[in-house]
């Protein structure tokens, strides 16, 4: 994320780049948020809703 310069990333790319399904990444979710560097959100995309990753702040 932080090479592209974004602070978020779609759940769904977020698993593209790591190269795991999407499946996998859902079980990851919890992990994510006992992490503090990240935060989970949503965000709207053409009308249709989707969970997001989102860096705290850049490292």
């Amino acid at each position: 994320m932080i090479e592209d310069k974004t602070a978020q990333i779609s759940v769904a790319k977020a698993a593209r780049l790591l190269g795991i399904s999407k499946e996998r990444m859902r079980q990851l979710k919890p992990l994510i948020l006992k992490d503090d560097r990240f935060e989970m959100g949503w965000a709207s995309v053409a009308g249709r809703k989707g969970a997001v990753i989102r860096i705290r702040k850049f490292l």
